[in-house]
C-alpha cells in the first residue's frame, strides 16, 4: 500500500491537491503503523497490579491449550504477562521429548506462536534449564544463543531448577561459585539485550542476593494446598525485583479456593505475577483451566482492577506542575513513566452498594521494600475531606505520627507539590499519591517511607464497559487492553485506524492508478488520430 502511495503521488498525480493529500495519508499511515509496531513490542505494562506467568510447555503447537490465550481465545478473555516457552527442556524442539507429532513441533511453528503473544502485547521468555548449577555454562550460553539465533522477538531468558539458598559469602557450602554461576548468565543474557528478562526459577524464596542477578524470581512453584503455609520471607516485601508464583493441582472446589490464592499472592506474598494450573506436570494437556476456572481466573487477577494513576520512578520524571488542575497525563500512554486519568475517570460504575469506592495503593519505596495498601472510601479521590475511610488490608501504622498516618485518599492542600494526599485538606503531603516535586530523592509514601514508585488501582469491573467491543475498544470484557494489539475478535484503537486509513488509501490509489492508465489510452489515441489526420503521405498513413 506504501509503494501505491508513493506511485500514485509521483508518477500517477497531475493535480497538487492530490500530492498533497496522498503525502498526508502516506505520512499518517507510516506514523500510525511505527506507533503500534512499538506498543506491540514495548515491555510488558499491564493496567492491572499482577500478570500471569504461564509455562506453556505443552506437547505440541496445536495443543488445545493455545486455543484459550491466543486467537479467538484471547480475544474472548485477554490475559496480560509472559510466557514461558519450553519446545524441549530448551529450545530445540526437534529433538523429540513430549512432542507426541514431530511435524508439529517445528521452530517455525513456535515462531509462529511467538509473532501471536507479541502482536496481543504480552511477552515470551525462552527456557533454560541449569540443574542446580550442574548443568556445564558452555551448554547454558549454547541454549541461550538457540533461542536468539533460531527465534525472533523473545523477551528474555527463564532459568530453571536455580539452586539460590545458599549465600554468596558462604564460602563452605559453595555459595560463592554457585552465585558466579548465574551471575555469568545474567551478564550473558543482558549482554544480547540489556532491556531483557532474565528470570530465575528456584521454587522457593532464594537468599537475597539473587535480587541483584534477575528481574523476575519464582519464589513459590508448589501444590496449591501448601500455599496456606507458605512463608514468603523477603519476597513478600522487596521492591528489588518482581515475583511470581506457581501452583498446581488445582481442581475448582478444592480448599483454599481460587480466589483466596490470588488475594494472598498479591496483599500477603507480595507476587507480581500468578498462575493457577489443573496438574501436576506443566507439559500435560491438561495442566490448562480451560473451561473450568480459566475465565475467573483471569478476571481475579487482572480484570477486576482499572489503573488510575501510576509513577515508575518519581527520580526520572515525578508529575508537572499544575497537574492537580487536571488530572490527567500522558492519557492513552500507560507505558509513560507518568500516567494518570483520574481527571477524567468516569466513576459512576465504580461504586459499591453502599456508595463505597475500593482501591489498592502499591508504593515502591527507594530503600528496596513496598506498601501495599487496600481500603474503601466514600467520598471520590479528588474531594479535599476523606469520608468513610474502612481499611480491608493496610499494614500496621503503630507508633507512627499521626499526621503521616493513611486515612484514605483524598486532594491535597499542597497543590505544588502532589496531587493526592492521605489527609486531604490537612498541611501536611505524606502519603502522596501524584507527587510534583521531590521529598529526599523520592515522595512522602506510607508509614513515613521514602516512595520511588507507585501504582494506584479502583477494585471492581465496571458493569457499562463489558460489552463494548470492536475496533475502538478501549476495555474489554473488564480489562483494559488500550496498548494491546489482539490478533484475532478484538482490535486495539491504533490498529483500527491504521485498517481504516490503508483501506481508505488503497482504494483511493487504485482508482487514481487506474485513472492515470485510462487516461495514458486516451490521450495516446488522440495524439495518434491527430497525427493520421494531419498527415498528408499516403504512404505513412498507410503505414499507421
Amino acid at each position: 500500500n506504501t509503494l501505491l502511495l508513493i506511485i500514485s503521488t509521483y508518477v500517477c498525480t497531475s493535480h497538487q491537491y492530490f500530492k498533497t493529500l496522498n503525502m498526508f495519508i502516506l505520512g499518517l499511515f507510516i506514523i500510525l503503523l511505527s506507533y503500534d509496531g512499538i506498543l506491540s513490542n514495548a515491555e510488558c505494562v499491564s493496567s492491572s497490579p499482577q500478570q500471569f506467568m504461564i509455562p506453556a510447555y505443552w506437547t505440541y503447537t496445536t495443543d488445545p491449550a493455545w486455543q484459550y490465550i491466543l486467537g479467538e481465545g484471547y480475544a474472548n478473555n485477554p490475559w496480560s504477562g509472559y510466557i514461558i516457552l519450553n519446545p524441549c527442556n530448551g529450545p530445540d524442539p526437534t529433538i523429540g521429548c513430549w512432542c507426541g507429532d514431530p511435524s508439529e513441533c517445528t521452530k517455525e511453528q513456535f515462531q509462529d506462536i511467538i509473532d501471536e503473544v507479541k502482536g496481543q502485547g504480552n511477552c515470551v521468555v525462552g527456557y533454560v534449564r541449569s540443574d542446580e548449577g550442574n548443568t556445564p555454562i558452555a551448554t547454558v550460553k549454547s541454549d541461550i544463543d538457540k533461542w536468539y539465533n533460531d527465534y525472533n522477538n523473545i523477551d528474555g531468558i527463564f532459568i530453571d531448577e536455580v539452586k539460590g539458598w545458599v549465600p554468596k559469602d558462604n564460602i563452605i557450602d559453595g555459595g560463592d561459585v554457585l552465585y558466579a554461576y548465574y551471575e555469568e548468565i545474567y551478564d550473558y543474557i543482558r549482554g544480547k539485550d540489556a532491556t531483557h528478562k532474565v528470570v530465575l526459577n528456584q521454587g522457593s524464596p532464594p537468599v537475597e542476593d539473587y535480587a541483584d542477578i534477575a528481574d523476575i524470581i519464582m519464589a513459590k512453584e508448589d501444590y496449591y494446598w501448601n500455599y496456606v503455609s507458605f512463608d514468603p520471607l523477603w519476597t513478600a516485601t522487596t521492591d528489588k525485583v518482581e515475583i511470581a508464583h506457581l501452583l498446581h493441582g488445582y481442581t475448582t472446589g478444592n480448599t483454599p479456593s481460587l480466589a483466596a490464592m490470588v488475594e494472598a499472592s498479591l496483599y500477603e506474598y507480595g507476587a507480581d505475577y500468578m498462575y493457577v494450573a489443573n496438574n501436576n506436570q506443566w507439559h500435560t494437556t491438561n495442566s490448562f483451566p480451560y473451561d473450568t476456572y480459566w475465565k475467573e481466573e483471569i478476571d481475579l487477577v487482572q480484570s477486576n482492577y482499572k489503573l488510575l494513576l501510576r509513577m515508575s520512578d518519581v527520580s526520572a520524571e515525578h508529575f508537572p506542575a499544575g497537574f492537580q488542575s487536571t488530572g490527567v497525563y500522558n492519557e492513552g500512554n500507560i507505558n509513560a513513566n507518568t500516567y494518570s486519568i483520574i481527571g477524567n475517570f468516569d466513576k459512576d460504575h465504580y461504586q459499591d452498594s453502599d456508595g463505597n469506592y475500593e482501591f489498592l495503593l502499591i508504593n515502591g519505596n527507594t530503600d528496596g521494600t513496598r506498601d501495599v495498601i487496600h481500603w474503601k472510601q466514600s467520598s471520590w479521590l479528588t474531594e479535599s475531606n476523606i469520608i468513610g475511610y474502612v481499611p480491608i488490608d493496610v499494614p500496621s501504622q503503630s507508633g507512627i505520627w499521626e499526621p503521616a498516618q493513611f486515612k484514605g485518599l483524598g486532594l491535597s492542600d499542597r497543590p505544588l507539590s502532589s496531587y493526592l494526599d492521605g489527609n486531604g485538606g490537612s498541611e501536611y503531603w505524606w502519603n502522596s499519591v501524584g507527587a510534583m516535586e521531590l521529598f529526599n530523592n523520592g515522595f512522602p509514601g506510607f508509614s513515613l517511607h521514602i516512595g520511588k514508585s507507585q501504582s494506584l488501582y479502583i477494585v471492581g469491573v465496571n458493569e457499562a464497559s463489558q460489552s463494548i467491543a470492536g475496533f475502538f475498544n478501549d476495555d474489554y470484557d473488564g480489562y483494559d487492553i488500550d496498548n494491546h494489539s489482539v490478533i484475532f475478535g478484538g482490535i486495539s484503537k491504533y490498529t483500527g485506524l491504521i485498517f481504516i486509513v490503508a483501506l481508505f488509501s488503497l482504494v483511493a490509489n487504485v482508482v487514481l492508478i487506474y485513472r492515470y492508465y485510462c487516461w495514458k489510452q486516451s490521450s495516446n489515441k488522440i495524439k495518434f488520430k491527430q497525427v493520421y489526420m494531419d498527415s498528408t503521405d499516403d504512404e505513412t498513413k498507410d503505414i499507421m
